[in-house]
């Protein structure tokens, strides 16, 4: 009997008050109704390095491991947890728990199957947010996408492996506020490094404090010598105002504009 049938049996037997030649039954039906698309998935990205009647636990080809858990005193209903970590600084992180091993087996291998595609990128900014419960992260290819809980908008941050940390940390220290309302979107420039491009829209106001037409900037930023951050290009898109109303002037918050972003982008880094 492997791995599989002997927790499906122990469940089937202590539980399910079955005999023993009826528990192995149940076990064979049970095993040859399995999701196939799942198994495939599996088999794939996954493979099985400790198993006893007690607990599964599959290491994933990136590193992850998952683990399906026997639980419950004796006499108690019979519990099963699915959980997951990894050495790169995810703790155990609990999934949920099942009253039906059949259940909390497929769970397993559909998180196998998530998390296996996982980039190197991804896994550490999983490890940040694991770090950082004020931060919501999800990822997405190189993209992370998270929300600070002071009521920021969400952020995009893309990044290479090893710089998932810095990139949060960075789009956590930029200016929110003042005619910049909206989400900033943090790019990794292909020199790598301390280079980064930064983009976001300005909402000016009118002379009576409405806010008019928004434009897009774009900011390059670099780290100096000396640690500090410094705006070495800045590229401000042209207000739009062909709907602009005939019988109203121009607002004068577009003068001195690119002086304003580079001004307060720096000193919200350098804070």
């Amino acid at each position: 009997m492997n791995t599989k049938e002997a927790l499906n049996f122990e469940a089937a037997r202590d539980h399910g008050g079955l005999g023993e030649h009826e528990a192995k039954r149940v076990v064979q039906q049970q095993l040859q109704g399995g999701n196939m698309q799942v198994e495939k998935i599996v088999a794939v990205h996954a493979k099985v390095v400790k198993a006893d009647s007690e607990q599964v636990i599959w290491q994933t080809r990136n590193g992850f491991k998952v683990s399906l858990v026997r639980e419950g005193p004796e006499g108690d209903p019979i519990a099963f947890e699915v959980a997951y970590w990894h050495d790169a600084g995810i703790p155990v992180t609990p999934v949920s728990r099942f009253s039906s091993l059949l259940s909390a087996e497929d769970a397993a291998k559909r998180l196998i199957g998530s998390l296996g595609d996982k980039s190197e990128s991804q896994i550490e900014a999983m490890s940040v947010a694991a770090h950082n419960p004020d931060w919501n992260l999800t990822t997405q290819d190189r993209d992370v996408q998270y929300w600070h809980q002071q009521g920021h908008p969400w952020n995009h941050v893309t990044c290479y492996a090893g710089s998932a940390k810095d990139a949060i940390e960075l789009a956590d220290s930029l200016p929110h506020g003042s005619g910049i309302n909206y989400a900033w979107h943090v790019d990794q420039s292909d020199h790598g490094g301390d280079v980064w491009v930064l983009s976001n829209a300005y909402h000016g106001m009118d002379e009576w404090g409405g806010y008019v037409i928004p434009v897009d900037f774009t900011a390059t930023v670099i780290r100096t010598m000396d640690g500090s951050w410094s705006v070495v290009e800045l590229d401000v898109d042209a207000p739009d105002f062909e709907s602009w109303p005939e019988d109203r002037d121009y607002p004068a918050c577009w003068e001195g504009l690119d002086d304003y972003l580079a001004t307060t982008i720096e000193q919200s880094l350098n804070e």
